[in-house]
């Protein structure tokens, strides 16, 4: 009876565990670094992270929007804008617009069956002038302009939900050349992932389900002795 009483104590503690540290994230997008420190023509690297948690993707958009005044795209020495793939997707796409970069990224195969949790792309930017300015990730539902992440159905759902966007910009601060240094802020990704959380939500009441069977077992034995 004690023994099990323990058992079924300890099962609600590693199940919440998981739970304490964070909440349950659905598919999203998030950024880093969250703030950077530059001097004027010095370069910068946006990376860009995907998680789908248990979710199968078919594709993925991403919109970065970003102030042209004070930021660039670099380039390669062969004139091509430095844009890096991730793990994800074989190769990724892109397309620059006024004041927004637009990638996507698509598998070959359209039977590959495969979720999206780690880097889409990495992004070099220059610094254009002293000041301060913002990059941020553009997840606005129903526009053309939204970032999104697409299951692999039939109806091509995006599954991003922009509610639960976490690391979504990033914070540029542009010294003038002659202030030397430069500092990056990363912000902690030790998150458990959405997958894990999942599961424990899922196992957790079967579980205790059992436990407490037993347990009612155990008292019925007691009554009849």
């Amino acid at each position: 009876m004690k023994r099990i009483a323990i058992l079924i104590g300890f099962l609600i503690f590693f199940s919440f565990s998981f739970l304490w540290p964070t909440c349950v994230y659905g598919a999203q997008f998030s950024i880093l670094p969250t703030s950077v420190t530059v001097r004027r023509d010095a370069a910068f690297t946006l990376e860009i992270y995907s998680q789908s948690g248990l979710e199968n993707v078919s594709g993925e958009d991403v919109y970065i929007s970003y102030d042209p005044q004070f930021l660039e795209i670099n380039k390669t020495p062969d004139l091509q804008y430095d844009i890096t793939t991730g793990s994800i997707f074989p190769k990724i796409g892109s397309i620059i617009g006024a004041n927004y970069i637009y990638l996507y990224g698509v598998h070959d195969d359209k039977n590959t069956t495969q979720k999206a949790n780690g880097l889409f792309a990495k992004i070099s930017f220059k610094a254009k002038q002293a000041g301060e300015t913002t990059l941020a990730l553009i997840c606005a539902p129903g526009s053309a302009t939204s970032s999104k992440i697409i299951r692999q159905d039939n109806k091509l759902t995006n599954i991003l939900e922009c509610a639960n966007a976490s690391n979504n910009q990033l914070t540029v601060k542009i010294a003038p050349p002659d202030v030397l240094g430069t500092s990056v802020k990363r912000q902690n990704q030790n998150k458990t992932p959405s997958y894990i959380v999942q599961m424990t939500l899922v196992l957790s009441p079967i579980l205790i389900g059992l436990l407490l069977i037993l347990l009612s077992k155990s008292k019925k034995k007691e009554y009849e002795a």
